[in-house]
């Protein structure tokens, strides 16, 4: 078990809070970030946070700083489908959950051919990928923790040996980013996904292809259920969107 601090650091906030005028389209690709007197006023924090924040979104290639003329939003190629994704689940609760059913589709899929495709040194990736969530749970580092979450679900889908599959599966969880930040806040919930994500990588490394199907599908109905019970609070109804209960019987 793990106890992460009870209130993310203020940069992590800050960070995230970018992220997502990024994810939205208020800060598109190609744009200069409003200069840092506006950011300051906008995110009411101080220089600090606001300069480490644009730090550490540089460090992972969401930004980049140029001397005298300003900070920029740069990107990847599938940038734009993410964005456009981004866009249409980002109000629309609805939309959300139910692009995590496709998740469900497309992810359980993969967990088949990955068990059975998978190499030796694509499985030692998503060990890594499992650790890697699992300390930064233990660290409390929010950010981090919805990374290591996305790579893992992402390695998964490159050990079924489908590019094409993996980029989908890419996207999706690049749309619900958000998210998974939101449900990964909850100590509980993250807790759950590491346990879950260890059943899925025993059953992989077991060559348990309908046990590794059940434990995604499992996974995914889980997340699935923390979003609603999350939007329905706010709503002042957890019963709105009620969660689908997974009643998979998968072939080997």
């Amino acid at each position: 078990m793990f106890a992460p601090p009870e209130e993310l650091k203020l940069v992590h906030q800050v960070e995230a809070r970018l992220e997502d005028l990024m994810a939205t389209g208020e800060f598109v690709v190609g744009s200069r970030l409003p200069g840092e007197r506006a950011l300051l006023k906008l995110l009411n924090v101080s220089r600090p946070v606001v300069r480490e924040a644009i730090s550490r979104l540089e460090s992972r290639g969401l930004l980049r700083v140029y001397p005298s003329r300003g900070t920029f939003v740069t990107g990847t190629p599938e940038w734009g489908v993410k964005a456009q994704w981004q866009s249409w689940v980002a109000r629309d609760r609805g939309k959300l959950l139910a692009l995590l059913e496709v998740r469900e589709c497309l992810e359980v899929h993969a967990a088949a051919l990955a068990t059975e495709r998978a190499s030796e040194s694509h499985l030692a990736e998503l060990r890594l990928a499992q650790l890697s969530f699992e300390q930064q749970c233990e660290r409390g580092s929010l950010a981090d923790m919805s990374h290591w979450d996305k790579v893992f679900h992402y390695q998964i889908a490159v050990c079924s040996g489908n590019p094409v599959l993996a980029s989908f599966i890419e996207n999706v969880n690049e749309t619900v980013r958000s998210a998974r930040r939101s449900i990964l806040a909850d100590p509980e919930v993250a807790q759950r996904s590491l346990d879950d994500h260890r059943r899925i990588l025993e059953a992989m490394e077991r060559r348990d292809a309908a046990e590794a199907m059940r434990a995604v599908s499992l996974h995914i109905a889980s997340t699935r259920e923390a979003i609603a019970r999350i939007g329905g609070e706010a709503d002042g109804d957890a019963s709105v969107y009620p969660p689908r209960s997974p009643s998979v019987d998968p072939a080997p």
